[in-house]
């Protein structure tokens, strides 16, 4: 990438060799969360989650996504955000996978109403939701 011009930044890992030889400047801090017992503490999504939710905190307008995927009997139904932000742009992400068997309209939106509301993000800024 850097052959092209590219530097890239904000690298995060949990491997200090994957860091080394970087500078400060180009390492993502970590970002610590309560919930250190959940299943996906073992990846990277938990950070850019958290960033999502603290900026669609901010009276940011958004946009919502979802659908979903048969994985045997189990229906895995992501929920994915996009929305602008003068740091990031257009930005979309996905915030959380859920399972669901009753997979009709009702019980989607009951699981995105829990969603924000649990992450205190306002419905009134809600401009589209797309199945």
């Amino acid at each position: 990438m850097r052959s092209g011009g590219y530097e890239l930044r904000k690298w995060i890992s949990n491997s200090p060799e994957v860091l080394s030889g970087l500078p400060q400047e180009h390492q993502q801090d970590p970002h610590l969360f309560e919930d250190v017992d959940g299943p996906n503490m073992d990846v990277l999504g938990p950070a850019s989650t958290h960033e999502a939710v603290k900026i669609l905190q901010n009276d940011t307008f958004y946009s919502v996504a979802t659908d979903a995927s048969n994985h045997g009997a189990i229906k895995m139904i992501p929920l994915m955000v996009r929305f602008y932000s003068p740091t990031t742009n257009l930005k979309t992400c996905v915030l959380d996978f859920y399972e669901d068997a009753n997979e009709t309209a009702s019980a989607i939106h009951m699981n995105l109403l829990t969603w924000l509301k649990e992450c205190n993000i306002d419905t009134k800024h809600l401009t589209i939701l797309c199945r």
